[in-house]
């Protein structure tokens, strides 16, 4: 097992792709996954072995050194397959994630033409994680207007809101592509305004302070996904359009 609060593990556990990205958000934009620790369990050895401590994590995913790049969310413990090595996260509050009801965000990064944000409801709009489909909320702030982004200002960055009429359309497809058998919710609430100033204050501001460290890390064209929890924006997965670095830390 490997244990990010052991400083002998660190390097190691960076070779994990998603354990890397993990601590690439924590480290360039803590208040966006909030880690206390993270461990790998390499082996089914290691979660027979290590279950009081498995106990107090609360969310996962299976991991891999030379995985494919694809979607991944965070999972209940136990739902995960311990026969692979899997990547646990222990967070400094209780947080109970529900991916039946929680809508969803994808933010791009570019940081050459500025932010993408795309608001999805919960069930709907990936086809796959650089095609977005379907999403009810779009947004484009350019690089040379990040510092300036304000809650008061932000909605003139809108490009698109879905109405009534075409959420009810994507609704009624989703539904018969998934069989009708996940929860989506009948009308589309807005994402509220207190999870826009979160990510503002916590990512779209200090983007122009991390930029080279970014730069240094490959990080030019990467995407932040993740999830509204407890009135927080809590980011689940890190995935760059080019090779990640290592030696982040």
């Amino acid at each position: 097992m490997l244990e990010y609060n052991n400083e002998q593990d660190r390097k190691q556990m960076q070779t994990y792709q998603k354990a890397r990205n993990f601590l690439v958000i924590n480290h360039l934009f803590p208040k966006l996954l909030p880690l206390k620790n993270l461990i790998i369990l390499e082996s089914y050895q290691d979660y027979q072995g290590n279950l009081d401590k498995i106990a107090s994590y609360n969310v996962g995913v299976s991991d891999q050194k030379e995985g494919r790049r694809k979607l991944t969310i965070f999972q209940e413990l136990n739902n995960l397959d311990y026969n692979t090595p899997t990547t646990l996260l222990k967070f400094n509050y209780q947080m109970k994630i529900n991916k039946e009801s929680l809508p969803r965000i994808a933010i791009r990064v570019h940081l050459e033409d500025g932010v993408y944000i795309n608001a999805l409801p919960p069930q709907m709009g990936f086809k796959s994680f650089d095609e977005i489909t379907k999403a009810c909320e779009y947004y484009f702030i350019p690089w040379d207007k990040l510092g300036s982004c304000t809650l008061k200002n932000f909605k003139t960055y809108q490009s698109y809101q879905i109405s009534a009429i075409e959420y009810k359309k994507v609704r009624k497809e989703a539904k018969i592509s998934q069989n009708n058998r996940t929860p989506i919710p009948r009308e589309y609430q807005e994402i509220p305004l207190y999870i826009w100033e979160y990510i503002i204050n916590n990512l779209l501001i200090p983007l122009k302070e991390v930029e080279d460290d970014l730069l240094t890390l490959g990080l030019i064209d990467f995407f932040i996904i993740g999830y509204i929890s407890k009135k927080k924006f809590i980011a689940s997965q890190l995935i760059n359009r080019r090779r990640l670095k290592l030696n982040i830390i």
